[in-house]
């Protein structure tokens, strides 16, 4: 063989070479077996058969005359026919990364194969030649058959960037970029074989740009958690895409733990030995999405529930005395429209689980969707009330047994709907809480509740002070007692004026924070108040820590004061202890005149409830103080 015929083997085969060592260092990892990566694999497949065919047709043409005619030109077309099923495969690939309707892809895949077909079938009907030259060495193909296979590879290209181009949004970034340098590399080289039929460099681009793609995209290290060895986060929302987007059947377990242990080692080997667990589950692919979060994908439902039946079963007794197991779902991924709202929906229930469900493992029905689609619904709504000024503040009057008048009001949320109606805090206040905008919120009361005060001279009315509420996130915000400060300049209020409620279960998050604003107001004539007193985690100590100087009687427990003699007894030792202590109290949730009465014979210093009045809006509130002080 000539040392061109060589030369030309040698770039295929160098091609081949690096195409083979990439993809044997990728072996033994761990693949996800979405349909994307199926494609990918099986353009591997005829890249690397490709390759063959085309070294092989190199020492077919020079030996001619040991093989015949009839097999040399088989091998030739075959060549061609598989650059032309590769490009296919590419276009095939490209597309399932971009189309997000199943009914979309099917449209254009019949039709690209259709075209491959046909292309195909004239590669080998239509005639071929081969040259070689035995002086120069010049080795190649031509004739209907080469121009029908690069009449189909130039055309596919061109599906691919136009694909790549139009749909580049729903490409990621990398995989963009390496499939677009890919098809630039194989029409560079096709023109340059075009123009030189003796430069056979079309495989080898073909080899180097599916390396690119391999090392930029594919990479099965990308999709893997390097500490557990199981998928990670980009691997799992992945997966779930393609179940979304062509109707596979998928449900999957999360499980949530929390390890003990703070040393690293430690936590690597129960991490292991954590993964050995879901590793070894029959049927399912195992993700891991955060610290202490397990993800396992299963394509067959009963082989979901059967890991289920096992889990519930081992995971408490093998994770004993290592994590702590706070939650388990099992759900059927099509609940739900997209990996997004599936995620949504177990943070959701996980939410749900801190406060409302008692079993370990739980699996989500379609009572929870709702309950999902329903708070974020009320999301917008509460985003659309704060951008759109639709926050008002009610104010519940509050009595003063010893001046026999009205002297302050408790500043409570309400959001308006754009037709005028209210919507109860009870449906909003939770929902913001979890959804962090419970801060914005409490800004809002607090600034308009001081605009409220200095436009109306409420200390005129006889108010002494305005009550208004501090959620559990404000108390542990270290930037609180800047932000009202900054406020209570901006409006000019007498900061004595106003009176911000902890609760209890506020006073023991982050105290040190909690103490710190707390401090920084007091020194500005800010008073506190600990609020619900007698729900929850109550303690006395929390009086003790806590500089307050109003505790405010939750509804619950007055109402317990009428009618259990056990809670008679504890509330009349809790009024004498807090009046030893010289602070004020508040009794809420009086709704009767015998109500009030028993709370004066107790000498308790502020009456509120539904007795006086309901919450009222601004306005009405100004005419009920005008006409009762």
């Amino acid at each position: 063989m000539s040392m061109h015929g060589v030369y030309n083997i040698t770039v295929q085969l160098c091609g081949l070479i690096i195409l083979l060592i990439f993809n044997l260092l990728f072996l033994h990892h761990r693949r996800l077996q979405s349909l994307s990566k199926k494609t990918f694999q099986a353009t591997f497949v005829a890249v690397l058969i490709a390759s063959l065919l085309d070294i092989l047709s190199v020492i077919l043409i020079v030996e001619q005359q040991k093989f015949g005619a009839a097999l040399v030109n088989f091998v030739c077309k075959s060549y061609i026919a598989f650059l032309a099923v590769t490009s296919f495969l590419t276009l095939t690939y490209v597309n399932l990364n971009v189309t997000k309707q199943i009914r979309g892809f099917k449209k254009w895949l019949i039709f690209y194969s259709v075209f491959a077909v046909l292309s195909v079938a004239s590669i080998y009907v239509l005639p071929i030649y081969v040259f070689y030259d035995s002086i120069t060495g010049v080795v190649y193909s031509y004739g209907a058959s080469t121009l029908a296979a690069y009449i189909t590879c130039i055309t596919m290209t061109i599906f691919i960037l136009v694909t790549l181009i139009t749909q580049r949004k729903f490409l990621p970034e990398r995989q963009f970029y390496a499939v677009f340098l890919w098809m630039l590399l194989w029409i560079i080289s096709a023109v340059i074989q075009f123009l030189n039929p003796d430069m056979l460099l079309v495989t080898f681009a073909m080899c180097i740009g599916f390396t690119i793609v391999l090392f930029q995209f594919e990479n099965p290290e990308v999709y893997l958690d390097k500490d557990s060895g199981l998928f990670n986060s980009r691997a799992f929302f992945q997966s779930l895409d393609y179940a979304y987007c062509y109707h596979e059947s998928m449900s999957v377990i999360f499980v949530d733990f929390e390890g003990h242990s703070r040393n690293v080692n430690r936590t690597k080997k129960f991490i292991l030995e954590l993964s050995e667990i879901f590793l070894n589950v029959k049927g399912a692919s195992c993700f891991k999405l955060m610290d202490g979060q397990v993800a396992l994908t299963f394509s067959n439902l009963n082989l979901a529930n059967e890991a289920w039946q096992l889990l519930q079963q081992q995971l408490p007794i093998t994770l004993k005395n290592k994590c702590i197991v706070n939650s388990a779902f099992i759900a059927d991924a099509h609940c739900v429209d997209s990996s997004k709202d599936l995620y949504d929906l177990i943070c959701f229930a996980q939410g749900l689980k801190q406060n409302k469900l008692k079993n370990l493992f739980y699996i989500v029905k379609q009572n929870l969707v709702s309950a999902m689609l329903e708070e974020r619904k009320m999301t917008r709504v509460i985003l659309e009330a704060l951008q759109e000024d639709r926050v008002k503040v009610f104010y519940q009057p509050i009595y003063s047994n010893a001046e026999q008048k009205f002297v302050s009001a408790e500043a409570l949320v309400r959001i308006q709907n754009r037709d005028g109606s209210i919507i109860s805090p009870r449906r909003f206040i939770p929902v913001a809480e979890r959804n962090g905008y419970i801060n914005e919120l409490g800004v809002r009361v607090f600034e308009k509740v001081c605009q409220f005060f200095v436009q109306n001279s409420l200390q005129d009315l006889g108010i002494h002070y305005v009550e208004v509420n501090l959620s559990v996130a404000q108390c542990t915000d270290e930037f609180l007692s800047n932000q009202y400060l900054e406020i209570i300049k901006r409006e000019k209020i007498d900061p004595k004026y106003l009176n911000l409620e902890i609760t209890e279960s506020a006073s023991i998050q982050e105290k040190q924070v909690l103490l710190q604003n707390m401090d920084e107001l007091m020194q500005h004539d800010i008073s506190f108040s600990l609020d619900d007193f007698g729900t929850g985690q109550s303690n006395l100590n929390y009086i003790v820590d806590m500089p307050v100087k109003i505790v405010k009687f939750d509804r619950e427990m007055i109402q317990s004061y009428f009618t259990n003699p056990k809670a008679k007894f504890v509330m009349n030792s809790a009024i004498q202890m807090i009046r030893n202590m010289g602070l004020k109290i508040v009794a809420e949730g009086i709704e009767t005149l015998s109500q009030l009465k028993t709370m004066q014979e107790l000498q308790i210093d502020y009456i509120q409830g539904f007795y006086f009045s309901k919450p009222l809006p601004d306005q009405e509130f100004l005419k009920f103080i005008k006409s009762h002080n």
